[in-house]
């Protein structure tokens, strides 16, 4: 059997983010920019995966959860998708829904154009 990825998240251990925890967060991130700790500071905003508040924070009832716009460049290019498609195969798989050789044959059968060779 081919390799499965084992770093797949249990979302039920997750909770959703809210307008209020994201504000929490931002403070969080706040104190720790006041110690002027730079690897303390990007524990932080790791542990919370902010950068920076939202510019868009100041506009009324704006809601930094629930008013974002999907992007494409964060959601598919930097590797959410690809976590996603990991966790949807093995679940696949472990659920015996299909297999992992059944998926690469579909893949391998796919008449791909030349930009999605890359």
């Amino acid at each position: 059997m081919a390799h499965l990825p084992t770093n797949h998240h249990d979302v039920s251990e997750c909770t959703p983010r809210t307008r209020a925890s994201y504000l929490e967060d931002l403070e969080d991130i706040g104190y720790a920019e006041d110690e002027d700790d730079a690897e303390a500071v990007q524990v932080v905003k790791t542990k919370h995966g902010i950068n920076e508040a939202c510019p868009f924070l100041g506009f009324p009832d704006f809601d930094p959860i629930r008013d974002i716009v999907y992007d494409v460049m964060h959601v598919e290019l930097e590797g959410v998708l690809k976590h996603f498609l990991q966790t949807l195969i093995v679940h696949l798989v472990e659920k015996k829904i299909c297999s992992l050789d059944y998926m690469n044959e579909i893949i391998r059968g796919t008449n791909w154009s030349a930009s999605d060779k890359r």
